[in-house]
């Protein structure tokens, strides 16, 4: 096996170890639908309110100094009891001073609830991205969610593709685990892989902060991570804020 992917599988495994060591903590409360940075859960928004949110997704590469950064403001409402719509759009950035549009995109998710007598979580999202210079894709996530007594735990399988041509598949995992340091704190870590792991994986430890207490109406998460794939390895940055209005 190729060192470097071994060295992969270690780093992935070692974070896999300390997802598990989150799930000892008080318990998670849901902020506004949106419990992670990079991974969906089942939250669902309240009804009759929309929440105007914002995100910034940094990379940075060593080898050559450069940046790209990726800003996406949308809305995210309720549709239904278990259903929600979030139409947004993307502005990129490769190393200018100014971002220009790159995409305009919807997705919808739906909760479905427990599976079985298990106290595992089913829900389902359908994301479809229309890029400024580039095919339409579609991008659907299976979506796993179990509260533990101290913690909370999601996963997703991720899989996607392009619109038009015989383009393959893409398939992806994202596991993601919160633990309160305290009543409007959360620290948690996220991983996000492609299949084949060589084509990319991150780390990404992040801080989820609820303004006003719980519920509280709006909530900021910021995170610094690692991304690491077969041609590159680079640090990311990652924000949200999102407001019930």
């Amino acid at each position: 096996m190729d060192l470097r992917l071994l060295a992969r599988f270690n780093r992935a495994f070692a974070v896999l170890v300390f997802i598990g060591s989150l799930v000892t903590a008080l318990p998670v409360e849901a902020h506004h639908g949106k419990d992670f940075m990079l991974t969906s859960t089942d939250d669902m928004p309240l009804q009759g309110h929309i929440y105007p949110l914002v995100s910034e997704d940094d990379t940075f590469d060593p080898a050559d100094s450069s940046r790209s950064n990726e800003l996406t403001p949308g809305i995210l409402f309720a549709i239904g009891p278990n259903s929600s719509l979030e139409p947004h759009l993307h502005f990129e950035r490769n190393g200018g001073l100014h971002y220009g549009y790159g995409a305009t995109a919807v997705e919808i998710r739906h909760r479905i609830g427990f599976i079985g007598s298990s106290e595992w979580r089913l829900a389902g999202s359908l994301e479809f991205e229309r890029p400024k210079a580039d095919v339409s894709n579609v991008e659907a996530r299976v979506i796993l969610v179990r509260q533990f007594t101290r913690s909370l735990l999601a996963a997703n399988l991720v899989i996607g593709r392009d619109v038009s041509g015989p383009a393959p598949m893409r398939y992806g995992v994202i596991v993601g685990a919160l633990r309160p340091v305290g009543p409007t704190d959360n620290v948690g870590v996220e991983v996000r892989a492609s299949f084949p792991l060589a084509d990319g994986v991150e780390i990404l430890p992040g801080i989820y902060h609820v303004f006003g207490g719980p519920p509280g109406r709006a909530s900021l998460k910021v995170g610094w991570g690692l991304f690491t794939s077969r041609a590159t390895t680079g640090g990311t940055f990652h924000t949200a804020f999102i407001y019930r209005l």
